[in-house]
């Protein structure tokens, strides 16, 4: 793999290249300015591309353009939330200008181990080119930033999100749900953030986002299919997971485990009636080249997100994930998949109990 670093100071180049040097098995090159990133570019192919440099927004938007299917992880210092935000909206990650090297490197080794995931060089290059998953997630970003405050609070956030209505009757939907309520009813969006928790809020945004940017024309109705069923298969793996410190990686898992059907609906919309053939991997593979779990897999972890909501989304259909007694993420993502599917029942002990947990999570009634 070869991995290119554009950096404006010297000192870091230099920390850099002596930290990695024998310490990784990669090839890597090193730039100074966006000029050189490119014409480096022109003549190597790089699987990933990590820059601090002044203008490094307006270079990741151009590897974007003319390098698709290189990942892009911008370094950016905290007090530059204004360049933070909009690399957002162009990089896959964004990461602390001051980052350990050990950690920049689980960056790019996740980064770089995606890569084995698409083998189609026109997929890959269509994941790559998907800006607008999120697109523009301007809510999402202003949470982002907002919960990174001190001073941060449930009322605070309530404020951003009542703005906009979709949002807000989403958030008040899942407030509402057996798992959150416990048979007391919210009817305002504050009220519904505080019940809720701020970071389970600031994902159920980040999902809206990403499902509204292809909600339209005449694949409307599966997006909007896909991401009911979405949020329910999040309420119930929160309810499933083993460990009360895994509930807010389930969360997300569960709201982001089927994006990958959202490429092929956004992209390929030719194809979208194979995504929403029940889970048969075996036709997607033979259709579009590749299944909505690896596409699903690919964008979580170019986004920057917990390896736990990568795996889930990577293995939401494999019943190897699940064994005896404790379910991690990944597991009770797939329970979640298969008790809400009303899949028949799993030959794993204690099935029939999270089947009738995850029902009463989301007041389904009792499992018959």
């Amino acid at each position: 793999m070869r991995v290119l670093f554009v950096e404006d100071h010297p000192e870091a180049t230099h920390h850099i290249k002596k930290a990695l040097t024998g310490f990784v098995p990669w090839e890597f090159d090193f730039a100074v300015t966006s000029q050189q990133a490119m014409a480096l570019m022109a003549n190597h192919t790089y699987a990933v591309m990590v820059t601090s440099v002044r203008d490094s927004v307006d270079l990741i938007r151009r590897v974007r353009d003319f390098h698709p299917n290189v990942a892009r992880i911008l370094r950016s210092a905290e007090d530059e939330d204004e360049a933070r935000l909009r690399a957002l909206f162009v990089s896959h990650q964004v990461v602390e200008a001051d980052i350990e090297l050990g950690k920049l490197v689980g960056v790019i080794a996740q980064a770089a181990d995606l890569e084995l995931m698409i083998h189609d060089e026109g997929l890959r290059k269509l994941v790559g080119r998907v800006e607008h998953l999120p697109s523009q997630p301007k809510v999402y970003a202003r949470l982002v930033q907002m919960l990174k405050r001190s001073d941060a609070n449930f009322r605070a956030v309530g404020q951003v999100v009542q703005n906009d209505v979709a949002i807000a009757t989403e958030i008040i939907r899942v407030a509402n749900t057996p798992f959150f309520s416990r048979g007391r009813a919210v009817t305002n969006v504050i009220d519904a953030v505080g019940r809720l928790g701020t970071r389970t809020v600031r994902d159920l945004v980040l999902a809206h986002e990403v499902f509204s940017a292809v909600a339209t024309g005449p694949n409307q109705a599966i997006v909007e299919k896909i991401h009911r069923h979405s949020v329910d298969v999040a309420v119930a793996a929160r309810s499933l997971v083993s460990r009360p410190r895994d509930r807010d990686d389930a969360f997300l898992a569960g709201l982001l485990h089927d994006v990958g059907r959202l490429v092929v609906v956004s992209q390929l919309p030719a194809a979208s009636p194979v995504v929403d053939s029940d889970g048969d991997l075996e036709l997607e593979q033979s259709v579009i080249g590749v299944t909505h779990a690896e596409l699903g897999a690919y964008l979580v972890g170019l986004w920057g997100l917990p390896y736990s909501v990568l795996w889930a989304a990577a293995s939401h259909h494999e019943e190897e994930v699940v064994g005896e007694g404790a379910l991690d993420v990944a597991a009770a993502v797939y329970v979640a998949e298969q008790v809400l599917s009303e899949q028949e029942e799993m030959a794993v002990p204690g099935f029939a109990m999270w089947r009738q947990t995850a029902h009463e999570a989301l007041g389904m009634g009792s499992a018959s």
